[in-house]
Protein backbone atom coordinates (compact mmCIF):
# COMPACT_ATOMS: atom_id res chain seq x y z
CA UNK A 1 0.00 0.00 0.00
CA UNK A 2 1.16 3.45 -0.79
CA UNK A 3 1.23 6.25 1.77
CA UNK A 4 -1.87 7.91 0.24
CA UNK A 5 -3.94 4.71 0.47
CA UNK A 6 -3.15 4.32 4.20
CA UNK A 7 -4.31 7.85 4.98
CA UNK A 8 -7.53 7.67 2.96
CA UNK A 9 -10.75 7.80 4.92
CA UNK A 10 -14.07 6.70 3.48
CA UNK A 11 -17.06 8.80 4.49
CA UNK A 12 -20.71 7.81 4.30
CA UNK A 13 -23.24 10.63 4.24
CA UNK A 14 -26.50 9.88 5.99
CA UNK A 15 -29.56 12.06 6.15
CA UNK A 16 -29.57 12.50 9.91
CA UNK A 17 -32.62 14.79 10.06
CA UNK A 18 -35.02 11.99 9.11
CA UNK A 19 -33.45 9.60 11.61
CA UNK A 20 -33.50 12.19 14.39
CA UNK A 21 -37.18 12.99 13.83
CA UNK A 22 -38.09 9.32 13.83
CA UNK A 23 -35.94 8.66 16.89
CA UNK A 24 -37.28 11.62 18.83
CA UNK A 25 -40.91 10.89 18.03
CA UNK A 26 -40.60 7.25 19.09
CA UNK A 27 -38.70 8.34 22.19
CA UNK A 28 -41.42 10.83 23.10
CA UNK A 29 -44.06 8.19 22.47
CA UNK A 30 -42.22 5.66 24.66
CA UNK A 31 -41.84 8.25 27.44
CA UNK A 32 -45.54 9.08 27.25
CA UNK A 33 -46.49 5.39 27.41
CA UNK A 34 -44.14 4.79 30.35
CA UNK A 35 -45.43 7.86 32.17
CA UNK A 36 -49.06 6.86 31.71
CA UNK A 37 -48.47 3.27 32.84
CA UNK A 38 -46.36 4.19 35.86
CA UNK A 39 -48.72 6.91 37.06
CA UNK A 40 -51.73 4.60 36.72
CA UNK A 41 -49.88 1.82 38.51
CA UNK A 42 -48.86 4.25 41.26
CA UNK A 43 -52.48 5.13 41.94
CA UNK A 44 -53.36 1.44 42.11
CA UNK A 45 -50.50 0.80 44.54
CA UNK A 46 -51.56 3.67 46.82
CA UNK A 47 -55.13 2.37 46.82
CA UNK A 48 -53.96 -1.16 47.57
CA UNK A 49 -51.71 0.11 50.37
CA UNK A 50 -54.56 1.98 52.05
CA UNK A 51 -56.92 -0.97 51.65
CA UNK A 52 -54.40 -3.53 52.92
CA UNK A 53 -53.28 -1.20 55.70
CA UNK A 54 -56.80 -0.83 57.01
CA UNK A 55 -57.76 -4.49 56.57
CA UNK A 56 -54.50 -6.30 57.38
CA UNK A 57 -51.57 -4.28 58.72
CA UNK A 58 -49.58 -1.22 57.83
CA UNK A 59 -46.11 -2.53 58.59
CA UNK A 60 -45.23 -5.13 55.99
CA UNK A 61 -47.56 -3.65 53.40
CA UNK A 62 -45.42 -0.53 52.98
CA UNK A 63 -43.15 -2.75 50.89
CA UNK A 64 -45.77 -2.56 48.15
CA UNK A 65 -44.37 0.90 47.32
CA UNK A 66 -41.21 -0.79 46.04
CA UNK A 67 -43.37 -2.12 43.22
CA UNK A 68 -43.67 1.36 41.69
CA UNK A 69 -40.01 1.85 40.66
CA UNK A 70 -39.77 -1.86 39.91
CA UNK A 71 -42.70 -1.59 37.50
CA UNK A 72 -41.22 1.58 35.97
CA UNK A 73 -37.87 -0.09 35.38
CA UNK A 74 -39.57 -3.15 33.88
CA UNK A 75 -41.50 -0.92 31.46
CA UNK A 76 -38.29 0.92 30.58
CA UNK A 77 -36.46 -2.36 29.95
CA UNK A 78 -39.25 -3.63 27.71
CA UNK A 79 -39.61 -0.37 25.76
CA UNK A 80 -35.86 -0.12 25.20
CA UNK A 81 -35.53 -3.87 24.68
CA UNK A 82 -32.59 -3.85 27.05
CA UNK A 83 -32.58 -5.82 30.33
CA UNK A 84 -29.90 -3.49 31.68
CA UNK A 85 -32.64 -0.99 32.56
CA UNK A 86 -34.49 -3.43 34.83
CA UNK A 87 -33.85 -2.58 38.48
CA UNK A 88 -32.88 -5.90 39.99
CA UNK A 89 -31.60 -3.94 43.00
CA UNK A 90 -35.12 -2.97 44.02
CA UNK A 91 -36.42 -6.47 43.40
CA UNK A 92 -33.71 -8.12 45.49
CA UNK A 93 -34.05 -5.57 48.29
CA UNK A 94 -37.82 -5.97 48.35
CA UNK A 95 -37.64 -9.77 48.44
CA UNK A 96 -34.95 -9.60 51.15
CA UNK A 97 -37.05 -7.28 53.31
CA UNK A 98 -40.29 -9.17 52.73
CA UNK A 99 -38.79 -12.55 53.63
CA UNK A 100 -36.99 -10.99 56.59
CA UNK A 101 -40.10 -9.31 57.98
CA UNK A 102 -42.38 -12.30 57.47
CA UNK A 103 -40.04 -15.04 58.70
CA UNK A 104 -37.65 -13.03 60.89
CA UNK A 105 -34.82 -15.02 59.30
CA UNK A 106 -32.28 -12.40 58.25
CA UNK A 107 -29.03 -14.33 58.26
CA UNK A 108 -29.29 -16.70 55.30
CA UNK A 109 -31.72 -14.37 53.54
CA UNK A 110 -28.98 -11.82 52.77
CA UNK A 111 -27.79 -14.24 50.08
CA UNK A 112 -30.67 -12.90 47.98
CA UNK A 113 -28.72 -9.64 47.70
CA UNK A 114 -25.93 -11.51 45.89
CA UNK A 115 -28.27 -11.77 42.92
CA UNK A 116 -27.62 -8.07 42.22
CA UNK A 117 -23.95 -8.31 41.16
CA UNK A 118 -24.62 -11.67 39.50
CA UNK A 119 -27.39 -10.17 37.36
CA UNK A 120 -25.32 -7.11 36.47
CA UNK A 121 -22.31 -9.27 35.56
CA UNK A 122 -24.46 -11.52 33.37
CA UNK A 123 -25.88 -8.49 31.55
CA UNK A 124 -22.39 -7.04 31.09
CA UNK A 125 -21.03 -10.34 29.78
CA UNK A 126 -23.97 -10.72 27.41
CA UNK A 127 -23.39 -7.22 26.01
CA UNK A 128 -19.68 -7.94 25.49
CA UNK A 129 -20.44 -11.21 23.69
CA UNK A 130 -23.07 -9.47 21.56
CA UNK A 131 -20.61 -6.69 20.64
CA UNK A 132 -17.97 -9.27 19.66
CA UNK A 133 -20.49 -11.09 17.46
CA UNK A 134 -21.61 -7.80 15.89
CA UNK A 135 -17.99 -6.91 15.07
CA UNK A 136 -17.47 -10.18 13.19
Amino acid sequence: MSENEKNTVEVEVVDSEKKENKCCSSSKKARAIRSLLVSTFSLIVVGAYVLLGVLVAWHPTWLIFLAIPLFGSAIEAVLRRNPQFFSVEILATGVFLLVGFLTNVWHPTWVILLSIPIYRQLISSYKKIKNIKDDD
